[in-house]
């Protein structure tokens, strides 16, 4: 945001405070809500501003999760590219949840709440500018001159955040190219391998998401230069897919062999309970940081359960699931619920 932008919003807010000093201060919700909006207004004026001025990126990516920008970021740097990009992200979980109308600042704030008062965790609040109502009104006004990249991998939220991409891209002009982190990595080693011994056991869970890389995984690809140019119909296509997604109740989808399921949000459940029976039948193998007394850390629990449900790949829908257990009595539990590391469970005998 340039200096006279930034003296103009600072101008609206103290105008806006001494009206609400006049009015007795009865109105100070309306008036934080209405300073966030304008807010979020300047930024995205400033942003559509910055991709015509002098010297403004070419280069645009966007990335799946906020932890997946800075990798990103982070990568771009160490393989030397020029600081000719930006990269945008957003902030949720589109694998669990209800999906209709996140156009709407309302609408995706019904959906935090949602998140929040389901999964019990209020990080979804606290991430607004990495909102997609936040976003899509910059992506929207990408000029034609530019190169989007949009990296992905092979989770239910990485796949279904490339159908949101491009429905909030169907009228931009510009370039657009995928690249599947995942599946290029994996073509990458292979490549490596030949002529090698197999290096199994390296990876201490499936590599699923692009989130789960690092940057000695991400560089080489930035390197290798390998995205996938889309086609105007496979935009297209990928935009209906979108809004054929939304329009499904399901809350839990997952991404298995390129394809989409949809289930109900306690579809696991007798699985994760199956997984708890098994680890407690041989508690005396688990380690001593892992357990208390015949209590076994709901963590330990999470992590086989995310080898063994790779496709899942969350660890918060894991502490949810086993939260709502908790709730219907088939599980005991000391500690605090609130964080995996925190709590210990057992099956309810």
């Amino acid at each position: 945001m340039k200096p006279y932008e930034l003296e103009q919003f600072v101008g609206f807010v103290l105008q806006a405070c001494k009206t609400e000093q006049e009015e007795d201060g009865t109105h100070g919700m309306m008036l934080a809500e209405k300073i966030t909006s304008e807010w979020s207004d300047a930024l995205v004026k400033s942003q559509v501003r910055s991709f015509s001025e002098e010297g403004a990126p070419k280069y645009i990516h966007i990335a799946p999760s906020s932890s997946a920008e800075g990798l990103l970021k982070v990568s771009l740097s160490k393989a030397g590219v020029p600081r000719n990009y930006v990269v945008f992200s957003i902030e949720d979980n589109l694998s669990i949840g209800p999906l209709s109308d996140l156009m709407g600042r309302q609408e995706e704030m019904e959906r935090m709440m949602w998140l929040t008062n389901e999964l019990g965790h209020e990080c979804f609040l606290f991430h607004r500018h990495n909102y997609i109502s936040s976003i899509q009104p910059v992506l929207k006004q990408i000029p034609a001159d530019k190169v989007i990249t949009i990296w992905i991998g092979n989770t239910a939220h990485e796949q279904i955040f490339l159908r949101l991409m491009l429905y909030i891209l169907r009228d931009v002009q510009a370039e657009v190219r995928v690249i599947n982190a995942v599946d290029s990595f994996h073509m990458v080693e292979s490549e490596d391998a030949k002529g090698k011994s197999s290096a199994e056991g390296e990876e201490e869970l499936p590599l699923m998401a692009f989130g789960q890389m690092d940057t000695i995984k991400v560089v080489p690809l930035i390197l290798d230069e390998r995205p996938y140019l889309l086609s105007d119909e496979e935009k297209k296509e990928y935009a209906r897919e979108w809004l054929q997604l939304s329009r499904r109740e399901e809350n839990l989808r997952i991404w298995r062999q390129g394809e989409f399921q949809f289930l109900p949000i306690d579809a696991y459940d007798e699985r994760i309970m199956s997984v708890i029976n098994e680890v407690y039948n041989s508690i005396d193998t688990i380690d001593e940081n892992d357990k208390k007394g015949d209590y076994i850390k709901a963590g330990h629990i999470a992590g086989i359960l995310m080898k063994q449900y790779p496709e899942l790949m969350d660890a918060m829908f894991f502490e949810y699931r086993i939260r709502e257990l908790i709730g219907k009595r088939r599980l005991d539990f000391i500690g605090a619920p609130t964080a995996l590391y925190r709590f210990y469970i057992k099956p309810t005998k």
